[in-house]
C-alpha cells in the first residue's frame, strides 16, 4: 500500500513511524494529564471563552461598540431634554406675552409700527442707511 502526498510518495514504513510518534506523544500527554487533572477543564473553559467573545454577533468588539453608542445616545437624550425644557419655557413665554414677541420681532427684522419712529445708533463713523419698512415710497 502506497499513499501519495503533496511532497511525494510515502510508504508504509514512514506511515508506521508517524503513527508510532503520534502514539508516543499521546501517551506522554496522558501521563502529564494524570498529574494535572484540572487541565481539561481549564482548556475547555479557555476554548469556550475564546469562542464566546471572539466569534458571533455579540463578540467583544461589537459589545464595546454598542456600549459606546449607548453612552453617546444617553448624552444626546440629556442634551435634547434640556433643549426641550428651554423651548417649552420659551413657548409659554411667547403664548403669554404677545406684545413682547411683537416688539422683539420688530427689533430683529428692523420693522416699525405705523405710529412709531425708529432711530438707529451706531458706534462707527460711517453713515448706515437702512430702508424703513412700512413707509410710503414717494
Amino acid at each position: 500500500m502506497v499513499l501519495v502526498f503533496e511532497k511525494g510518495i510515502m510508504g508504509l514504513g514512514k506511515m508506521s513511524e508517524l503513527y508510532r510518534r503520534i502514539k508516543v506523544k499521546l501517551k506522554q500527554f496522558n501521563e502529564w494529564q494524570k498529574h494535572h487533572p484540572l487541565f481539561k477543564y481549564a482548556a475547555a473553559l479557555v476554548l469556550m471563552l475564546v469562542f464566546t467573545f471572539s466569534f458571533g454577533e455579540n463578540n467583544i468588539y461589537q459589545s464595546l461598540k454598542k456600549s459606546a453608542r449607548l453612552i453617546h445616545l444617553d448624552n444626546e437624550i440629556e442634551r435634547l431634554d434640556e433643549q426641550y425644557k428651554h423651548d417649552s419655557l420659551r413657548l409659554v413665554e411667547v403664548e403669554n406675552d404677545k406684545d413682547g414677541v411683537e416688539h422683539k420681532a420688530r427689533l430683529r427684522f428692523m420693522m416699525k409700527a405705523p405710529d412709531e419712529q425708529v432711530y438707529i445708533i451706531s458706534d462707527s463713523d460711517e453713515l448706515v442707511e437702512q430702508p424703513a419698512v412700512n413707509q410710503k415710497q414717494e
